[in-house]
């Protein structure tokens, strides 16, 4: 009952330059259906309606080895199609995961890309100027981020995002080297991450008062890809240097009576991210996708909110049918250790 409406246009200003603008509105029907149980918006999305401004940047060619990009836009990297390893510029839409293709989750950013291009070799640079970190779901919908934590005395507020310009402005950097059936390529980056975590603001009201808030990551990454007839292998691999994790006893300290400003709700870790992978489409008319993930935390504590080595494995199965004008689509997620699916 969530139609969406998605507009883009493009316009050719001369034989180096165009502009495109791309947006999406959508409007929820289910807003206007009494909910049996009475809990009548607790159950459901964030927004009933929204309206949401897409694309919008200005593409030149500045001569045969020099191109950029300037204003809002989606800059996709690594080899992935569900995991965000190498893939740090664009934040993503988790409020229905497995239910958004990869490339409508990706949400733009304002930024600038140079590219540099020398025979086989291209060199991305990149500056960030808008960091919304990825959408999730608020209280008491299907995918709520804070479900554990939605008990009475805690208090979770809107989440404080970094300012938009140039004052907190990221940076990432891309070589890659492409040959006959594939790619190689590495990366560098100093961006806000994606995810939120959890900043402890004192009793407020009597409640305990939380804000999500978003810290500095940096990345360095190796991606590949290679073409094998109809088989398609890829690899990933990277190293995220102070990475922000959660910990799982921030509660016992402030039960303990600690002072807020000693209150410890999230450490810096280093973590070691890898991925394999292979496409398949070797039958007619459909694609088997099959990629394995694996997140290891370097100088585990047991105070942290996820387990040393974690894995995840996704599976996609995508058919067309009647011609090419529907589309099966079968999307599997298992999490491990927990095994989640």
């Amino acid at each position: 009952l969530k139609p969406v409406l998605f507009v883009e246009t493009e316009y050719k200003i001369n034989e180096n330059y165009k502009t495109k603008v791309s947006g999406q509105a959508f409007y929820d029907a289910s807003y206007i259906i009494e909910a049996k149980d009475e809990n009548k918006g607790f159950n459901l999305d964030d927004e009933p309606y929204d309206v949401e401004l897409k694309d919008l940047y200005l593409d030149g060619k500045l001569n045969d080895s020099f191109s950029v990009r300037l204003g809002r836009q989606i800059i996709a990297w690594g080899d992935s199609d569900y995991a965000r390893i190498t893939d740090v510029i664009n934040p993503r839409d988790l409020t229905q995961p497995g239910l958004i293709d990869l490339e409508d989750a990706r949400l733009p950013v304002a930024a600038i890309r140079l590219s540099a291009f020398l025979n086989a070799w291209t060199l991305d640079a990149v500056t960030i100027h808008e960091h919304p970190g990825s959408r999730i779901s608020g209280k008491g919908s299907d995918f709520d981020y804070y479900t554990l934590l939605r008990n009475p005395g805690i208090s979770i507020h809107e989440k404080d995002i970094p300012d938009s310009g140039f004052e907190d402005t990221g940076f990432a950097l891309k070589l890659t080297r492409s040959f006959n059936g594939g790619d190689l390529s590495f990366m560098a980056a100093n961006t806000f991450d994606d995810q939120p975590i959890l900043r402890y603001n004192g009793l407020q009201n009597g409640n305990m008062s939380f804000t999500p808030e978003y810290d500095r990551v940096t990345t360095y990454g190796i991606s590949s890809s290679l073409a094998k007839g109809t088989s398609l292998l890829k690899l990933e691999a990277a190293f995220r240097q102070d990475k922000k994790i959660m910990r799982n006893d921030f509660l016992n300290q402030i039960s303990s009576g600690l002072p807020a400003s000693s209150i410890k709700t999230s450490s810096s870790e280093d973590q070691i991210v890898a991925l394999t992978g292979i496409e398949y489409t070797g039958f007619t008319d459909l694609r088997l996708s099959l990629e394995t993930q694996m997140v290891h935390t370097l100088e585990h504590q047991s105070n942290l909110g996820i387990e040393e080595t974690e894995y995840i494995t996704y599976f996609q199965a995508t058919k067309d049918l009647l011609n090419e004008t529907m589309v099966l689509d079968l999307f599997w997620v298992n999490m491990n250790p927990g095994n989640g699916n």
